[in-house]
C-alpha cells in the first residue's frame, strides 16, 4: 500500500474513533451552561430590579412551638418610585440602598454545596434558623432562605430556593447586606435601610435661632451685615455671645441626621418625670416666608427621641453627640466675663 493511501486510512480511523467517543459521552447536566459551570441563578422566578414592588425581610422566630411568627420588615415601592419602610411606621428609605440590594439579588448566582435536606441545618438554611428574603412582583413571589455556617469564611453565605433541597454558596454576605449585623444577630436593622438625612439648612442665610431648654430659653437673631455674627433678641436674657460656639451649633444644623427610627414605645425603665423636652427653631431667610426648621428632642435617660419638622409624624433616635451639638450646655453659649459688664457690650453681644 502506498504511503499516501495509508495516511488517508489512518485519518479515517481516527475520525471514526473520535465520533464514537463523542456519541458515548455523558449527557450535559440540566440547566445549560451556567449549571455546567456550577453557577446557578438563585432567584426564581427571575426578576428585574425595576419590576419588584415589595421586599419582605423576615428573621427567625424568637418563640418556640408550632409555626411561631417570624419578625418581618416590609419595604414597599410607591407610584413615584420611592421606597418606604412600613414595619410599624411609614418612613422613607435610602433609595440607592434598596436598588443596589435588588440589583444584587437579580443577578445572584452560586455554586452547589449540598443536595440533601439533612444539610440545611448545618448550613443555616433551614426554615427555623434562616433569614428569609421575599421579592414580590405582579402577584409572583420569589423566596430564598439565607444562612451562614459557623466558622465559615467571611463574606460568604448559603442560599436555598424555596421548596428545594439544593444549597448554594454565594460570595457575598447577604444577611449583612440586608442589615443583619453580626453572626449572633438575626433581625435586620431598620437603620441600614432608612434615609436618615432628615434636613439640610443653608445656615449662612439663617436669621433667627431659638433654643428652648427645660429650665430656660435663649433667642438669637443675626446682625444684618454682621458677616455671620449674632445678637440676643430684646426679650432674651443672657450675656456676651460666644460667637464661635454658636457657629459650631449652626454648622451642625447644616445637615441633620438621625441614628435610627425610634422604637414604638419609650423605655419602661425611665419614668415620665425624668423625660426632658428640648426645642430648637431655625429660621432660614430674612423674609420669614420659608418654613423654619424645628427640632424637638425628648431626652429620657440615655435615649434621645427626635422629631423634625421636615418629617412630620415620625420619631427618630439621635446620637448623644448630635444632641450636644444642637443643645450645648447653656454656659457654653456665652463668654465668661470677669467684673462688671458695660450695657454696650451686652447690646453688641459680638463676643469677637
Amino acid at each position: 500500500m502506498k504511503p499516501l493511501h495509508l495516511a488517508i486510512l489512518v485519518l479515517i480511523l481516527l475520525a471514526l474513533v473520535g465520533t464514537g467517543l463523542y456519541l458515548r459521552r455523558p449527557p450535559p447536566p440540566a440547566g445549560g451552561l451556567s449549571r455546567q459551570l456550577a453557577l446557578v441563578s438563585l432567584v426564581d422566578p427571575p426578576i428585574l430590579a425595576s419590576e419588584v414592588e415589595k421586599i419582605i425581610l423576615s428573621a427567625p422566630p424568637e418563640a418556640e412551638g408550632e409555626n411561631p411568627p417570624r419578625r418581618e420588615m416590609l419595604i414597599v415601592r410607591d407610584s413615584a418610585g420611592d421606597w418606604w419602610l412600613e414595619s410599624y411606621a411609614r418612613a422613607l428609605t435610602n433609595r440607592d440602598k434598596v436598588e443596589s440590594f435588588l440589583s444584587r439579588l437579580a443577578s445572584l448566582s452560586g455554586d452547589l454545596q449540598a443536595e440533601s435536606a439533612e444539610s440545611h441545618r448545618r448550613l443555616g438554611v433551614d426554615t427555623e434558623s434562616a433569614f428569609k428574603i421575599e421579592l414580590v412582583k405582579n402577584g409572583e413571589t420569589a423566596i430564598i432562605w439565607v444562612g451562614v455556617r459557623p466558622g465559615g469564611q467571611w463574606g460568604e453565605s448559603f442560599v436555598r430556593r424555596n421548596a428545594e433541597n439544593q444549597v448554594y454558596r454565594v460570595a457575598a454576605d447577604l444577611r449583612q447586606e440586608a442589615g443583619v449585623t453580626g453572626y449572633a444577630a438575626s433581625q435586620a436593622s431598620s437603620a441600614a435601610w432608612l434615609d436618615l438625612n432628615l434636613a439640610a439648612v443653608e445656615v449662612a442665610s439663617a436669621t433667627r435661632l431659638d433654643l428652648e431648654y427645660p429650665e430656660e430659653s435663649f433667642f438669637f437673631q443675626s446682625i444684618p451685615g454682621g458677616e455671620g455674627t449674632w445678637q440676643l433678641q430684646e426679650a432674651s436674657s443672657g450675656g456676651i455671645i460666644n460667637q464661635e460656639r454658636l457657629r459650631q451649633l449652626l454648622t451642625a444644623l447644616a445637615a441633620v441626621r438621625a441614628s435610627d427610627l425610634a422604637p414604638a414605645s419609650e423605655p419602661a425603665a425611665e419614668s415620665g418625670e425624668d423625660a426632658r423636652e428640648y426645642r430648637l427653631t431655625l429660621q432660614d431667610g430674612a423674609s420669614f416666608k420659608s418654613e423654619p426648621l424645628v427640632l424637638s428632642v425628648r431626652k429620657n435617660g440615655e435615649e434621645h427621641r427626635l422629631s423634625v419638622s421636615s418629617r412630620p409624624g415620625l420619631t427618630y433616635l439621635a446620637s448623644p453627640s448630635d444632641f450636644t451639638s444642637w443643645f450645648p450646655p447653656p454656659e457654653e453659649l456665652f463668654l465668661k466675663v470677669e467684673g462688671p459688664v458695660e450695657p454696650e457690650a451686652l447690646d453688641n453681644s459680638s463676643g469677637e
